[in-house]
């Protein structure tokens, strides 16, 4: 038996893998990094979009089309009168869109997916559109600038002789131009896999995350930032301007590598959810942890949810972040 399914163009939320809180599959939904919330959910950003399927059990197919660009939002960056950051983000036309499909295999014993997108990715990179010297004082014009990628992604989720769920995950990310623009990534596969179980009232989920950036170097600067920006000189004279305009390409191409999760040539990161469900499933206390081995970098969201009714809960939760 075979079914069509459709929904016309509305802005949505579309949010694409199996695995738990980081899906490398999902690049649909841009992000708000402005939002400080308990639910991650409120962090997604909904956008124009056309969504479809057609089923024929097992099997479900899937395609999308965002037809306008949206970005993942960031908190304004207070750089300063020598340093301004901009939008440059490409015409609302409808040939730049984006198109992605994905073909399910839905079973008893297994859930799996191929994905495929073509597209603006959602988080952009930054680069410099210019660099003067207006009698003598330093102007940093810099842009942040969207690049198309390829994601081929697979993912997938199974019950274990009844004992623990698997859940699995993996994309390769292929940027266009990244060999010759410096705001655009390097290639690299990401890799998800987890367990989970239920103990009573406890939930557990770990899971192990991989990176693997390809033609990878190692960029000998610090990022830019606000602090940085108030330790540029007023005035530069004329023949170090080329090496303070090096500087600052050098600067920029850390920051793209920070951004886009890639300072590292492989990275090994864990992740552990426990959730303790009390007072008959009314009163539920999560805590959930992320390590990254090879940065150090670290965060924790405690969260505590409370059920007044079947239809208001009352969240609190704070993020807590290292590295």
């Amino acid at each position: 038996r075979s079914v069509v399914r459709g929904r016309c163009v509305a802005e949505q939320i579309i949010v694409w893998g199996r695995a738990d809180g980081f899906n490398p599959t999902s690049n649909l939904t841009p992000m708000s990094m402005r939002v400080r919330s308990p639910n991650e959910d409120d962090q997604r950003i909904g956008n124009l979009a056309l969504r479809g399927f057609f089923n024929h059990y097992p099997f479900r197919l899937e395609g999308v089309w965002v037809p306008l660009y949206r970005p993942t939002e960031i908190p304004e960056l207070p750089f300063g009168d020598l340093i301004t950051l901009e939008d440059d983000f490409p015409p609302p036309r409808l040939d730049k869109g984006l198109g992605a499909g994905r073909l399910h295999l839905e079973l008893p014993e297994v859930e799996l997916s191929v994905s495929y997108l073509f597209g603006h990715a959602p988080m952009p990179g930054v680069k410099a559109n210019e660099v003067t010297f207006p009698n003598d004082a330093p102007s940093v014009a810099l842009a942040r600038v969207p690049y198309q990628h390829h994601v081929v992604g697979a993912d997938f989720a199974a019950t274990v002789s009844g004992l623990f769920g698997l859940r699995g995950e993996a994309a390769y990310r292929h940027p266009l131009h990244y060999d010759t623009r410096d705001h655009v990534p390097e290639p690299d596969l990401q890799v998800v896999l987890g367990v989970d179980r239920e103990f009573g009232d406890l939930m557990i989920i770990a899971q192990y995350l991989g990176r693997h950036t390809f033609d990878w170097e190692e960029i000998e600067a610090e990022p830019m930032s606000p602090s940085g920006a108030e330790q540029i000189p007023d005035l530069i004279p004329a023949p170090i301007q080329p090496l303070f305009a090096e500087q600052v390409g050098n600067r920029l191409a850390k920051t793209n590598q920070m951004i886009q999760g890639q300072t590292e040539r492989w990275q090994h990161s864990a992740f552990l959810r426990l959730q303790w469900k009390l007072l008959h499933e009314t009163l539920s206390l999560e805590v959930s942890g992320m390590n990254n081995f090879s940065t150090g970098a670290w965060m924790v969201r405690p969260k505590l949810t409370y059920d007044i009714t079947d239809a208001l809960q009352v969240p609190a939760g704070g993020e807590l972040y290292g590295g």
